[in-house]
């Protein structure tokens, strides 16, 4: 099985995401798959295995500058490429916070039509939304804090 592992993006937790990256790559391939790491924001640039992303002090990094309000087309297609390249059997998505978390990841990865791990669009965008799910929690009668 090929497994399109999708890791960095532009949070200040890039670098996490790298280093979880490494490690689910290690386990995909120490399972007999293929693993092969990509970084949206670094369109056309793939990591195999043996190519560690993150460095060996791991903590946060200073965000990427967002270019404008909207994702970076460049980004965009680049990944739209990287998966029509690899040509995965899944995605796995670990890119933390903002629009690796909050469903925008998950909405275009649903477009593809490839599947993928983890929570789908709105599982992602309402856990991101705290005020809405705590409203939602507080409707269905689980208390909250």
């Amino acid at each position: 099985m090929r497994v399109l592992v999708l890791c960095g993006g532009e949070s200040a937790e890039r670098i996490v995401s790298h280093a979880s990256g490494d490690a689910v790559a290690t386990w995909i391939e120490a399972a007999g798959h293929t693993a092969i790491k990509y970084d949206p924001e670094k369109p056309g640039a793939f990591y195999h295995t043996n190519e560690p992303m993150a460095p060996p002090e791991i903590g946060l990094a200073a965000p990427l500058p967002r270019r404008h309000d909207g994702y970076d087309p460049t980004a965009v297609r680049g990944l739209l490429d990287a998966i029509d390249g690899v040509e995965p059997d899944v995605i796995f998505p670990i890119l933390h916070g903002g629009r690796g978390e909050d469903g925008t990841l998950q909405a275009l990865l649903e477009w593809t039509g490839v599947p993928y791990t983890g929570s789908g669009v709105l599982a992602s965008s309402v856990a991101m939304n705290k005020l809405f799910s705590r409203t939602l929690f507080q409707s269905a009668g689980i208390p909250v804090a």
